[in-house]
């Protein structure tokens, strides 16, 4: 089971033999990865719509403004979306701006569910393809932090570049395969991925 400290000591062992034991303790590599985690983490999960982060959600009331033009309605999104992924059953243009998703759909009329990717911080969730591409990540940046070495960023950075092409594959077979647009059925189900965002 993954923690905060075993996925940086994975990246630290990258290095040599240096470990943590704490994200707090007093030593370089712990400042330095306490520095890079919340930012490397994040950047990683927004990549992608990774299966453990991916959320439901129903919009709830519009917004009292509504936007200056284009679309009518806005709404709140959860304090813990990184990235709207899709708007569930609906091929309405849609955007999000400012931390707010902009639609010309009211939920007064219509219900209005999202898929978002949400800002996991509970390691324990994160799958071992996941784990193993931000240990990558959070080496890539402390070689620069710790090593000052351009050259050793650029090969985990490309050593990052296969393992999350391996855990996108991965991430992809979990469940229904996903249909071409030619060979889905537009009366049933979610369709909206032909146009939002695949």
């Amino acid at each position: 089971m993954a923690s905060q400290v075993a996925i940086c000591n994975l990246a630290l062992l990258k290095f040599g033999s240096i470990t943590i034991t704490s994200i707090t303790e007093d030593t370089r590599e712990a400042r330095a990865c306490h520095s890079l985690w919340e930012l490397t983490r994040d950047d990683l999960l927004y990549s992608y719509p990774w299966k453990f982060a991916l959320t439901r959600y129903s919009l709830g009331t519009p917004l009292v403004a509504d936007p200056e033009f284009e679309y009518n309605y806005q709404y709140t999104l959860p304090a813990d979306c990184l990235r709207v992924y899709e708007m569930y059953d609906s091929d309405e243009e849609w955007t999000v701006e400012k931390g707010v998703l902009l639609s010309n759909r009211n939920s007064a009329d219509d219900d209005i569910y999202i898929r978002y990717i949400a800002k996991i911080t509970d390691c324990t969730q994160y799958n071992p393809a996941f784990v193993k591409c931000l240990a990558t990540a959070l080496a890539a940046e402390l070689a620069v932090k710790l090593k000052d070495d351009a050259k050793l960023r650029m090969s985990f950075l490309q050593e990052l570049e296969l393992l999350v092409s391996n855990a996108y594959k991965l991430n992809a077979i979990e469940g229904n395969p996903a249909k071409h647009k030619d060979e889905q059925d537009l009366t049933h189900g979610n369709y909206s991925w032909q146009t939002e965002g695949r």
